[in-house]
């Protein structure tokens, strides 16, 4: 179904690159709160966690500079 080829069009979409700059969703979808039990994954996953923290503090200083 329709459906269906739409989510492995998205799934083989995430799966290229490991999009680090993206936004919440992405960052979910590439597994920030999967349990890694590897060093390389867990590795990534600090830094997925470590860019979003990043992302998050600079949105909030912007909003702060716009009120």
């Amino acid at each position: 179904t329709t459906t269906t080829i739409m989510l492995k069009n998205i799934i083989d979409l995430l799966q290229i690159d490991d999009f680090y700059d993206g936004n919440h969703d992405i960052q979910v979808a590439k597994g920030l709160y999967n349990l890694e039990k590897g060093i390389k994954g867990i590795f990534k996953q600090k830094k997925r966690m470590q860019i979003l923290k990043t992302k998050n503090k600079q949105h909030i200083q912007w909003l702060k500079k716009e009120l």
